[in-house]
């Protein structure tokens, strides 16, 4: 079983290992979501390419885009495999959705990089912006704009590695 926080984007990854030991590079891959019962169709038909780096057929499964109304608990992926010999041509995995973590989205490292930015005191207050940095220095964790009296208009986080 696979588990995915909810909300996030998917990686999904399929490596088909020869009995030889090798991998094989040149089958045509797609998947299909379902939900529980395998009776509705989540996700239609998507491609995953192959990958060199993985060694393995990947798709990035944009969750914005397409699993709009995606809902925490069991789905079940089926991965369609064509084009080669030795393997099925079905593969069924589970999926598990998860709630979304800290504060809703957030996962434990982003919560952590936000958080470390705040206690590493990497702050500065320039006219009506203040900002809080990474431990490295690199980026803005936070950036807040605020009114002459102090009352928040924006904020922006960045809790990306």
């Amino acid at each position: 079983m696979f588990t995915f926080t909810k909300s996030k984007n998917i990686p999904l990854t399929l490596q088909l290992i020869k009995s030889d030991g090798t991998i094989e590079q040149g089958a045509t891959v797609s998947y299909i979501i379902y939900d529980a019962n395998a009776s509705t169709i989540i996700v239609t038909q998507k491609s995953a390419i192959w990958n060199n780096n993985l060694q393995g057929y990947f798709d990035w499964l944009e969750v914005a885009a397409d699993w709009q109304e995606q809902r925490e608990g069991n789905y079940i992926l089926r991965w369609s495999i064509s084009g080669v010999a030795g393997f099925p041509e079905t593969i069924v995995d589970n999926i598990q959705i998860t709630p979304g973590g800290i504060e809703g989205n957030f996962t434990v490292t982003e919560f952590a990089n936000i958080i470390f930015s705040i206690l590493a005191n990497k702050s500065s207050i320039i006219n009506n912006i203040i900002k809080f940095r990474d431990y490295a220095d690199t980026k803005d964790r936070i950036t807040a704009t605020v009114d002459n009296k102090g009352n928040r208009l924006s904020i922006t986080i960045d809790c990306d590695d």
